[in-house]
């Protein structure tokens, strides 16, 4: 599959955290790796956002399934991207990845599913979500470093004082800093390869 073909096995497999790296180049050719993902990094992590700040708002607006809209959206814009690259021979991710990305939206789906019929109640969903993406972060940083480690200890924190202090806010700080937290990522991978930082 190219230049990305490997990238889901080394973000998954790869390495050790960034400290504990007997080769830097392992650690910058698994961020180098980590490049065609950035985009759906930048795709849900503003869905989330979106659908954080319409839970805000729908006190005031009444949104409804606004939410869902914005779900339908970020799933149709990740298949477009991958379509595109594929047509125009452009890195795309293994199969792999292609799985974890499809993981995403089904994952919300259940979770969407098991609170509309009151087996979990919904802000438990929240605090779900939220431990689920520190859970990703931590397998991500075993291959893209200590930077990653940070994200995935700050998600993890962030959901648990939610789940502790500020139960009923869940649906929006959960989303605002899960997705604040995926978009900060994409960012970093294209620092990274930019080459701005070298750790």
């Amino acid at each position: 599959m190219g230049q990305a073909g490997a990238a889901a096995d080394k973000l998954s497999k790869g390495g050790n955290a960034e400290g504990r790296h007997a080769d830097p180049k392992a650690l910058s050719d698994a961020r180098s790796d980590a490049v065609p993902y950035a985009v759906y990094l930048y795709i849900w992590g503003l869905a989330w956002i979106a659908s954080a700040a319409l839970t805000f708002l729908q006190q005031f607006l009444q949104p409804g399934a606004a939410q869902i809209v914005i779900t339908a959206i970020a799933v149709t814009l990740t298949g477009r991207v991958l379509y595109y690259r594929r047509r125009k021979n452009r890195p795309v991710p293994s199969t792999p990845g292609v799985i974890v990305i499809a993981a995403v939206p089904v994952v919300m789906g259940v979770l969407f599913a098991l609170a509309r019929f009151g087996w979990i109640d919904p802000l438990d969903g929240y605090i779900g979500k939220g431990l689920l993406l520190a859970i990703v972060y931590a397998g991500l940083s075993r291959s893209l470093g200590r930077p990653v480690v940070y994200l995935s200890l700050w998600q993890f924190a962030v959901a648990l004082t939610i789940g502790w202090s500020y139960l009923g806010y869940a649906p929006v700080l959960i989303d605002a800093f899960g997705g604040a937290g995926m978009v900060a990522l994409g960012v970093m991978i294209h620092i990274w390869k930019r080459g701005w930082v070298n750790q």
